[in-house]
């Protein structure tokens, strides 16, 4: 999830400004998209689950001593998070998006 997230942001990110930066952190797109003059905004339960999503991008290196689990009880909050982000999303970037062949998306 943290990718379909990240790269839905970066796809926003690369609408409004022609680039985004190179960073896998979630907290820092979201806000360079609110930055941007983007009215996105996150609960706090939401925010608290981008910044787990960070954390558990992190499991590509993980660390013993400071182990990152993984469990299914936000997933409510993800689907929150994406749908969210889809609605928000500018009528160019959806129209872009159907453009884009089944197999390809």
């Amino acid at each position: 999830m943290h990718l379909a997230i990240e790269l839905m942001l970066k796809s926003w990110i690369s609408h409004l400004k022609g680039e985004f930066d190179g960073t896998h952190c979630l907290q820092h797109l979201r806000q360079t998209l609110i930055e941007s003059g983007t009215k996105l905004s996150f609960t706090k339960e939401e925010n608290k689950l981008l910044e787990h999503f960070d954390r558990l991008y992190e499991l590509r290196y993980p660390n013993r001593k400071k182990p990152t689990e993984i469990g299914s009880e936000e997933l409510t909050l993800v689907e929150g998070i994406v749908e969210k982000l889809w609605q928000s999303f500018p009528d160019a970037l959806l129209d872009a998006f159907k453009k884009i062949p089944d197999g390809r998306k």
